[in-house]
């Protein structure tokens, strides 16, 4: 298709306006005078906040620090995280991981689409996945696994149920 002549020259007219447009722009932009900002008159960010500031009191926490929603309370872990550790694992009767999970090298469990794995320490340093029915390193068979519960069992033991998760006595 060819184009008439006078859309093209109008389209060049177009586009020298627009360029004497921007250099008049860029002109004016730096005929305007700038100072920099006196420096003896500025004030420090920090000199500025306190003139401003109201009167701030620290909230009082205690409540929140006692709250005991999820088991146990934040001033219960701080006394914790202070205290020395235990000298052995805790027993059944106590809140925390069985000792026989702990000698097992538990390390956490896996519950999705309706499948249960078990991740293990592996004697050779890496993290193991066992599922029910797979083989412990000590020889014992996994026989189920629930979202609180490991049931261990064969070499003509009895089956072992484990509590991964126990209450927390209140």
């Amino acid at each position: 298709m060819i184009r008439p002549m006078g859309n093209m020259i109008l389209g060049g007219l177009r586009w020298g306006i627009a360029l004497l447009a921007c250099l008049a722009a860029a002109l004016v932009a730096m005929t305007v005078p700038v100072r920099p900002p006196d420096q003896a008159a500025m004030k420090a960010p920090s000199d500025l906040l306190a003139e401003d500031a109201p009167d701030v009191t620290p909230e009082d926490l205690a409540a929140f620090m006692a709250n005991r929603r999820w088991g146990v309370s934040l001033n219960e872990l701080l006394r914790a995280e202070a205290a020395p550790p235990p000298a052995e694992p805790p027993g059944q009767g106590e809140p925390g991981l069985h000792p026989v999970l702990v000698e097992m090298g538990y390390v956490g469990l896996i519950v999705a689409e309706g499948q249960t794995a078990v991740l293990l320490v592996s004697p050779e340093g890496g993290v193991a996945r066992l599922a029910p029915g797979d083989t412990l390193p000590d020889g014992r068979t996994l026989v189920s696994v629930t979202d609180n519960r490991l049931v261990l069992g064969g070499d003509g033991r009895p089956e072992e149920v484990l509590t991964l998760f126990p209450r927390v006595r209140e």
